[in-house]
């Protein structure tokens, strides 16, 4: 399996269990983008508050399959943030509060 495949596989859609959340984060590449990093760590700072109720990955628009799945989501900024698919932070990073407001909705 070459890596456009593989990252095709990786990134297929999540299916959304009831009283769960699924965070994905569409990114440029998160070691590089500090807007982009700054996202994923708020997500981790609050990842441990909800245990298995709460998954998430980081999507990034650096291959095809990344571009595809972003145009599927209706993204159109990045970094940006969706919760059970979503688009709930365009380009604007969550404070944690914020963030724990949104998860919380949705559970």
């Amino acid at each position: 399996m070459d890596e456009e495949e593989a990252t095709e596989e990786e990134i297929k859609e999540v299916v959304i269990e009831p009283g769960k959340a699924f965070i994905e984060i569409v990114t440029l590449d998160s070691e590089g983008c500090p807007p982009c990093q700054y996202m994923c760590e708020t997500v981790r700072k609050v990842e441990d508050r909800y245990g298995e109720k709460l998954k998430w990955r980081e999507t990034l628009v650096k291959t095809r399959a990344g571009i595809k799945r972003m145009g599927q989501l209706g993204v159109k900024n990045l970094p940006a943030l969706l919760i059970n698919n979503d688009v709930v932070f365009d380009n604007i990073i969550p404070t944690e509060k914020e963030l724990v407001e949104e998860i919380n909705k949705r559970l």
